[in-house]
């Protein structure tokens, strides 16, 4: 929102208060401000249950994408213009796109976090979706439906570790061909269970993405899959 006396005030885990963008601790709202053109005169309120440092969520991401749809469309808005895309300038599809690069360009380019832009567009789009990564871009390749989404989604165990992680730390350490080729490979079997239905093949895609985690050093320590193996016996999950 606009203020008046040109104050800035920017409340996330505490409340903070300057004179300019520059001055403001978060890096998220202080650079996504900036990079619209935000100096001064304006408030911004974030709200999140799980930190956005380093869960391997995707939240700092997602708070990312939020702040960069929020802050083109005030733009807009300061400009005189309307705020809905425009058909002419590629309409909700571009409009998109450019929220997404935006927030990558924030996190990535401005703030050097070691970090990928699938998060990005997972926030920006929403649902099940398969991603083309370009050096300098990203696209959606494919959509799935909401019945793909659900049963992909029934077949998932979130668990939460009560000493957590860091997965700054973890990506930082992404950096063999191997490990990025596991992952490709991941995917294409992830689909092949989509299409055919079978958890069976969606654990090969699950336990492919594993092997090339266990590639990087501390990333998932024995006493972490031992916990996860335990709590997963208990939830009667398959294969387990």
């Amino acid at each position: 929102m606009d203020r008046p006396d040109k104050r800035v005030v920017a409340s996330y885990r505490r409340l903070d208060e300057a004179p300019s963008a520059t001055e403001i601790a978060n890096g998220l709202i202080r650079e996504s401000a900036l990079v619209h053109g935000f100096v001064d005169g304006f408030e911004v309120h974030t709200l999140s249950q799980v930190t956005s440092l380093g869960s391997g969520l995707g939240v700092s991401s997602s708070i990312a994408v939020a702040l960069a749809a929020t802050f083109s469309r005030l733009d807009v808005m300061r400009k005189g213009g309307n705020v809905e895309p425009r058909w002419q300038d590629g309409g909700e599809v571009a409009w998109r796109a450019a929220v997404a690069k935006h927030a990558w360009e924030v996190e990535i380019d401005r703030l050097l976090r070691p970090i990928g832009r699938q998060d990005h567009m997972a926030a920006t789009y929403g649902g099940l979706r398969l991603y083309r990564f370009e050096q300098d871009g990203a696209s959606v390749e494919r959509s799935f439906s909401e019945e793909d989404a659900a049963w992909v989604a029934r077949h998932l165990l979130l668990v939460r570790l009560r000493e957590g992680h860091d997965s700054y730390v973890i990506l930082s350490r992404v950096k063999s061909s191997n490990q990025l080729q596991a992952a490709y490979d991941a995917v294409a079997v992830g689909m092949d269970a989509i299409q055919a239905r079978d958890p069976r093949i969606l654990g090969q895609a699950l336990s492919i993405g594993l092997s090339s985690k266990m590639l990087i050093p501390g990333a998932v320590p024995a006493s972490v899959r031992e916990v996860i193996g335990e709590i997963s016996r208990c939830q009667g999950v398959y294969g387990c």
